[in-house]
């Protein structure tokens, strides 16, 4: 038949046509061949008639096959004015099967559970995975080059759908599959997770995805965000109450079991591979980073992070200067400073009375295990090179620390100082007048005590600080 017979043809002739492969005819032949069959079984004038019309259907299949022998599927498909007639007929027909599936939805319901589980089965084994495929990639093409014209076909097309279905479809039923279908749905992101892992190009490619679903998810939350702001507080705040209700607890609290169990057995396995007292991932972690920093420019790193601390100073300047034209904005932020630092002597208050709730004997326990865990050497060490490092510094440059120290002092606007000491010892020193004279005494004696007896080799130092503390006081009394 030629392409233009066949643009104009009947869905008859087209149906002819399919009926001359290999396929179609042994789709037939065993679709007639049972209807016979069963026809048969229901009397002996039935089988007569039967086996007759079998016998004449065979021979007429017989000689389709002599004549198109080789006709297959596939090369009816493969060709374009077949594809184009299909193309056209194609929406009444997607119409008509989901109309067919529907039907079969709803029957389905009144089979007993092994006509459903043997219905369900046979319908994932009839699956081509990799038509399934195609047809997706396919439809892909197709669909990005008609954006470039039209970027917004599909979304007008399913929102039509989605209205649709969100009017028909009964969402309490769902949630019941939802809720018992727990292990189906498990299973199926662990399977799907092995599958990706056995093709590992595969998986780069699909976490490249990430990025454009990402910029859309935070498109959807930012409109999501903007309609729950639009509704009436108490309606809101329930919705959130229902959320948070509706999260599995024993889940994360076993999330949150397994990630520690996780960082533990990586921390174990390291110290058990590696050496004694260097564990495999800090050793190999060194060698990555210095892997990392050979090749890495220093002057260029400094120069970009220069960049970003001058950019961070300019956009927080921009902004303080665009907010401090509001006049409540300084009150606002300044009582929002002062809630955090209340609100963090709080807990820390609450953590003392916790401790102290623990009873006498527990408390001292939990602190004394505490203060075993603090590596007293380690402390007075970092102590010692930090002083260490200091007189090197100071043989190196004596005169570096008096410079700075100076530039920062005549900095300084010595009358504006006075004034301000002046009245805050002033206001402190009255304030704090109880605390001092309860906690001044006793430090002062014990100072005196510790500076008068045992002076364990610095007896020299502490008896030139006496003489001097002696004239001072004895000249401050003269005057």
């Amino acid at each position: 038949m030629s392409g233009l017979q066949f643009k104009n043809a009947s869905f008859a002739v087209f149906a002819t046509e399919v009926m001359k492969t290999r396929e179609a005819r042994n789709i037939l032949d065993s679709t007639v061949t049972d209807f016979f069959d069963k026809w048969a079984e229901k009397g002996e004038i039935q089988s007569e008639f039967a086996k007759h019309a079998k016998r004449i259907f065979q021979r007429r299949l017989a000689q389709l096959e002599d004549r198109h022998n080789d006709q297959e599927l596939m090369d009816l498909l493969q060709s374009p004015d077949v594809m184009e007639y299909i193309g056209k007929k194609l929406p009444e027909s997607m119409n008509s099967m989901v109309e067919i599936v529907h039907l079969m939805a709803v029957s389905l319901v009144t089979y007993p559970e092994e006509k459903q589980l043997e219905f369900i089965n046979d319908i994932f084994a009839s699956l081509n995975a990799d038509k399934i495929a195609g047809i997706l990639t396919s439809l892909a093409r197709t669909i990005d080059t008609l954006h470039k014209n039209n970027p917004t076909i599909i979304a007008d097309n399913l929102v039509s759908i989605l209205r649709d279905f969100l009017e028909n479809i009964d969402l309490g039923e769902i949630k019941s599959l939802s809720e018992n279908s727990k292990k189906e749905l498990r299973s199926l992101i662990t399977q799907t997770n092995d599958l990706l892992f056995e093709f590992p190009a595969k998986l780069i490619l699909v976490l490249s995805f990430i990025p454009g679903i990402s910029n859309n998810l935070l498109f959807f939350l930012k409109d999501l965000l903007k309609r729950f702001n639009a509704l009436p507080a108490d309606i809101l705040t329930d919705l959130l109450i229902s959320f948070f209700k509706e999260v599995d607890g024993k889940t994360v609290g076993k999330l949150i079991n397994n990630l520690a169990e996780f960082i533990r057995q990586v921390h174990t396995g390291s110290a058990l591979i590696g050496d004694p007292g260097s564990p495999r991932f800090s050793t190999e972690f060194a060698r990555k980073t210095g892997t990392i920093l050979n090749e890495v420019n220093p002057e260029l790193v400094f120069k970009a992070g220069n960049a970003l601390v001058d950019g961070k100073e300019a956009l927080l300047k921009s902004m303080y200067d665009a907010a401090w034209e509001d006049p409540q904005f300084a009150e606002l932020a300044l009582k929002q400073l002062m809630a955090v630092r209340n609100s963090r002597n709080r807990l820390a208050q609450r953590k003392i009375e916790l401790l102290d709730e623990l009873g006498e004997e527990e408390a001292a326990g939990a602190i004394a295990t505490a203060s075993s865990e603090w590596n007293a050497d380690e402390f007075a060490e970092l102590i010692n090179s930090g002083c260490s490092l200091a007189n090197r510094l100071h043989d190196h440059s004596p005169d570096l620390l008096k410079n700075r120290v100076e530039e920062f002092v005549d900095t300084l606007d010595l009358y504006e100082i006075e004034e301000t000491v002046a009245w805050v010892s002033r206001d402190l020193t009255e304030t704090f007048k109880p605390v001092l004279q309860t906690v001044v005494p006793v430090v002062a004696k014990d100072l005196i005590e510790c500076l008068a007896s045992g002076n364990n080799g610095n007896e020299e130092q502490i008896t030139a600080m006496r003489k001097t503390l002696r004239r001072f006081i004895m000249d401050e009394e003269i005057c």
